[in-house]
């Protein structure tokens, strides 16, 4: 009979170590999806009414397929007269205009599967254009094609600062003329490109992972306290 107590106290101190470590992935989870999304690099700020150059990160959300297409839109203000892109090894830009002149899209296309951006893999493309709009930012919209078929589109802009979207446009952040020169600011160095994508969700992802860390420190605090109980009985 003591066996069978000793074992149902052991049980019952460690479901609430089961419950942390669900807590955990729960609070994981909503982490990773929130670093998943198309973002433009927060170092690149081209200058309003000016010329300059976006970076744009994309990650591949897909555990089975990969990135082959990347189909940028620009309309409005951003029908730029000017665009050039940056080469990316394996991969292949074309430019699409209107009558006018203006450029409409940009398209990156992978070479050959082997160069498209696998699963936890992203890419980095990077636009100079101009004029940029007189305004504090805008937004592009994004079409992700995968290998599989599927089509991701990134094209909704929020009402407000609150809003959380599933797939946001990726926006770009607009600097002041003054103190820039003509070409406007330049990409935005390493440091700037291992943090991009975390642009506009990266501070609530960080505090949710150092928040899951804490919680799995306690929890393997609470299951040793556990286990030298068990032993002393």
């Amino acid at each position: 009979m003591g066996e069978i107590h000793a074992s149902g106290a052991r049980a019952g101190l460690l479901r609430p170590v089961g419950a942390g470590a669900l807590l955990i992935l729960a609070l994981l989870v909503p982490a990773q999806q929130a670093a998943a999304h198309v973002r433009a690099d927060p170092g690149s700020v081209p200058t309003r009414g000016g010329w300059g150059t976006a970076t744009f990160h994309v990650p591949t959300e897909s555990r089975t397929a990969s990135t082959t297409r990347l189909e940028f839109t620009f309309t409005g203000a951003t029908e730029f007269t000017s665009l050039r892109t940056q080469p990316v090894p394996g991969w292949t830009a074309q430019i699409a205009r209107a009558e006018s002149g203006t450029v409409q899209r940009v398209v990156w296309k992978a070479d050959d599967p082997a160069q498209a951006l696998g699963p936890d893999e992203f890419g980095a493309f990077t636009i100079s254009a101009g004029p940029w709009p007189e305004a504090e930012s805008v937004s592009i919209p994004v079409a992700q094609h995968y290998s599989d078929g599927a089509i991701v589109e990134w094209n909704e802009r929020a009402l407000d600062e609150h809003a959380e979207l599933a797939h946001p446009a990726p926006v770009v952040h607009l600097g002041a003329a003054d103190g820039a020169d003509e070409h406007g600011s330049a990409v935005a160095d390493t440091e700037h490109a291992a943090h991009a994508e975390g642009d506009d969700g990266t501070v609530t992802a960080t505090g949710i992972s150092v928040a899951s860390l804490l919680i799995a420190i306690a929890a393997l605090g609470y299951a040793a306290v556990v286990h030298r109980r068990l032993r002393s009985n």
